[in-house]
């Protein structure tokens, strides 16, 4: 139970780590019903999944991040490209698995104390298990996945 806590808990966090294929997912999403109270137009609510939003409407169109809204002046629906938490390994690379594999070791080496050259060890191939899978992101084809609607979460580009 605790160690799918802390799985659940890392997943994140080493995925908003890099901007890895298999993250990018699409989604269209409607405006909140009420504005924002500030100088922007409209407010969407993120994805549970979002860990990072790229781009809105395939353009540049410039945004804000407040308390899991996205507020900007893009008209409602908007298509909205992000790195979402991608559960399923099988589309997860080498390089991500072996990358979240080290994080998790490191996290768990830190519960003792007394071995503090363990956890530094297994920092260092966090860090340099990180290093290289950014690097080979996008280097080599990603699986695939069956095209859906514009409508559904998990949309794949190719």
């Amino acid at each position: 139970q605790r160690a799918k806590r802390i799985y659940d808990a890392s997943l994140p966090i080493v995925s908003g780590k890099g901007d890895f294929n298999f993250a990018e997912k699409r989604v269209e999403i409607a405006a909140d019903p009420v504005a924002p109270i500030n100088e922007w137009t409209y407010a969407y609510t993120l994805p549970p999944d979002c860990i990072k939003p790229q781009r809105i409407n395939n353009t540049d169109t410039d945004y804000e991040i407040n308390e899991r809204k996205l507020l900007t002046d893009a008209a409602s629906p908007i298509i909205l490209e992000y790195l979402g938490v991608q559960t399923d390994p099988n589309l997860w690379s080498t390089d991500f698995r072996e990358t979240l594999t080290s994080y998790l070791a490191y996290y768990l080496a830190k519960a003792f104390p007394q071995d503090n050259d363990k956890a530094e060890q297994q920092w260092k191939e966090y860090k340099d298990n990180l290093g290289e899978a950014t690097a080979k992101n996008g280097q080599s084809e990603p699986p695939v996945v069956p095209q859906v609607t514009a409508l559904t979460t998990g949309i794949r580009r190719y």
